[in-house]
């Protein structure tokens, strides 16, 4: 999921290593603090890793469309449903925690 995000997509990351209790720079660049953080927690826990981070990116793309009405298109279909970005980042996590499709209308509602 690093495709067109680059570094901020390490900052996500990174910020969730650190919200699982690992004290390592935010600075966007994997070395090896990042590196043994992250492998220290896919050991621990190697059901869990992969889907918080697919949701912390979910999330992230949400409140992209949230701050700026113009990127919302890459979020959903013209017809109102999941699209794009949502639908790849909920293909990298367990199928339990993926939006249906009435809690994604719930979480656009504010949208125009």
């Amino acid at each position: 999921m690093y495709v067109n995000s680059g570094r901020h997509a390490v900052r996500l990351f990174q910020q969730l290593l650190c919200d699982m209790g690992t004290l390592i720079s935010v600075d966007g660049k994997i070395g090896p603090q990042t590196q043994k953080a992250g492998e220290r927690l896919a050991q621990a826990a190697p059901d869990h890793l992969n889907d918080a981070y697919a949701i912390v990116r979910r999330n992230y793309y949400l409140s992209l469309g949230d701050e700026r009405p113009s990127l919302r298109k890459f979020a959903r279909t013209n017809g109102g449903e999941k699209g794009g970005w949502v639908i790849r980042a909920e293909s990298f996590m367990s199928p339990k925690y993926r939006l249906s499709s009435l809690e994604f209308q719930m979480r656009v509602s504010k949208w125009v």
